[in-house]
């Protein structure tokens, strides 16, 4: 019965990052490849290291298919009574800084986005 309960919540969170995870992710998938033409912008015209920017393309590109994978993962864990804590975070700023950074950017693009669909409606 357990197992039961669990898949159900494991297909549940499923349906919510298909949602909640678009909403983020292509904010972030642009931003990061803006800053990733910067960097190659910047590093043809003298010298600079492009390390960071493949680091967050990397990540942008990885952070959608990623969320199915930590759903999967964590749900087998609880299944199989094998909860793995994460010590990759030494505070909970450390923890919440980057969800923040996250939430005000889709937000600020998603509103920008919608401002500018209101827009070219009103001039139509």
């Amino acid at each position: 019965m357990t197992r039961t309960i669990f898949e159900f919540v494991r297909y549940l969170t499923y349906f919510i990052w298909c949602i909640i995870g678009l909403i983020f992710w292509l904010p972030f998938l642009i931003r990061m490849i803006a800053f990733f033409v910067g960097s190659i912008l910047v590093s043809v015209s003298g010298k600079a290291d492009m390390t960071v920017a493949q680091e967050g393309l990397d990540r942008a590109v990885r952070f959608y298919p990623d969320g199915f994978v930590h759903i999967r993962e964590s749900i087998n864990n609880l299944i199989n009574e094998k909860v793995i804590e994460n010590k990759n975070y030494d505070s909970k700023i450390d923890f919440w800084m980057p969800l923040l950074e996250h939430f005000i950017f889709a937000f600020m693009f998603w509103g920008l986005s919608l401002l500018m669909f209101v827009k070219i409606l009103q001039v139509n």
